[in-house]
């Protein structure tokens, strides 16, 4: 494992580990980003550990090991990568919602199935469960006249057949 002594492979495991770390705190769930960041931090954490070190002189020897371009680009990646994350993340979180549910209150649809305690109708580009008090029958046209969560409340609409 001695080529992980290298500085600036040991620097871009660490920009990979804090990567890996960032993207894990934006999106938890499985545990493999954090697990790859633990990893490359433990990798740096070895080569550092490693390194000869008798004071500033050695600091420098190993600054001196680090390609500056590479550091300067590979660290300006990193940095716009998050810089761009935490934009369109907070974007994401101050955006008006597309579209009103109570907006789908006397929009015309389809019934997909037979719609009576339960069905699904098509309204929009949407497919939505659907119930009614008298039985529809599939293909007809709808309307919805309420809803109660994600299932919407239908009933056929005038002058409609199958």
């Amino acid at each position: 494992m001695d080529f992980l002594l290298d500085p600036m492979l040991a620097y871009l495991i660490l920009l990979g580990g804090i990567l890996l770390a960032f993207l894990a705190i934006i999106t938890p769930g499985t545990g493999i980003l954090e697990l790859g960041a633990v990893f490359c931090f433990f990798l740096v954490g070895y080569a550092v550990y490693n390194w000869s070190m008798d004071g500033w002189g050695s600091f420098v020897s190993v600054l001196s090991g680090i390609n500056l371009i590479v550091a300067l680009l590979a660290t300006a990646s990193v940095a716009g990568f998050m810089w761009f994350s935490v934009q369109k993340s907070r974007d994401a979180a101050h955006a008006i919602p597309a579209h009103d549910l109570e907006g789908l209150v006397g929009q015309i649809g389809e019934a997909r199935t037979e719609v009576h305690e339960e069905g699904s109708v098509q309204v929009g580009a949407e497919l939505w469960s659907a119930r009614s008090e008298k039985e529809i029958p599939a293909g007809s046209s709808i309307r919805v006249v309420g809803r109660e969560g994600f299932v919407v409340i239908v009933e056929q609409a005038d002058g409609s057949t199958s």
